[in-house]
């Protein structure tokens, strides 16, 4: 009797593999294209407790060169030599951080000839002696949850 209603009402097996496949690629697709992670940010060495600290979040080569359009962003007033912000849900992907200590407010990393930092920077990777960082050199892949540390570099330390 249990099987004849089953029949009843589903006629077609057809039409319940149907409904099955279709919900286990939409589950599959979101599974795979929804995955999010968090990313923990310490960043340390950070010369004078004043002014704001930007930090970027990249996911674009060419807007990390330029340093403009990050696809997350945040700024924080400086209180302590060493500052923790986190990135949540954040899709996983390939990324790199920028951060500039901005000390007179004007939005901007300030530079002095040859486009040298006068104000303090850092990023995800390893900062360049001799040039500016690329993206390809301080991108990470963000797979899980992360931490991340990143050294402050004054122009006075260089």
């Amino acid at each position: 009797p249990t099987l004849s209603l089953f029949v009843y009402f589903c006629p077609s097996m057809n039409y319940l593999k149907s409904i099955l496949v279709t919900s286990l690629l939409i589950f599959s697709f979101v599974f795979a294209f929804g995955q999010t992670a968090n990313i923990q940010l310490t960043v340390q060495n950070i010369e004078e407790p004043d002014g704001q600290l930007v930090i970027g979040l990249f996911d674009n080569a060419d807007y990390f060169k330029a340093k403009t359009n990050p696809f997350m962003a945040t700024k924080i007033d400086i209180t302590d030599s060493i500052i923790s912000y986190a990135f949540l849900d954040v899709a996983t992907g390939n990324y790199a951080v920028a951060v500039f200590h901005d000390e007179n407010g004007d939005g901007e990393v300030n530079t002095k000839s040859m486009k040298i930092p006068t104000e303090g920077v850092g990023v995800s990777g390893k900062m360049p002696k001799m040039r500016a960082p690329k993206f390809e050199d301080v991108a990470f892949k963000l797979v899980n949850d992360t931490a991340l540390v990143i050294q402050m570099v004054y122009p006075s330390s260089q």
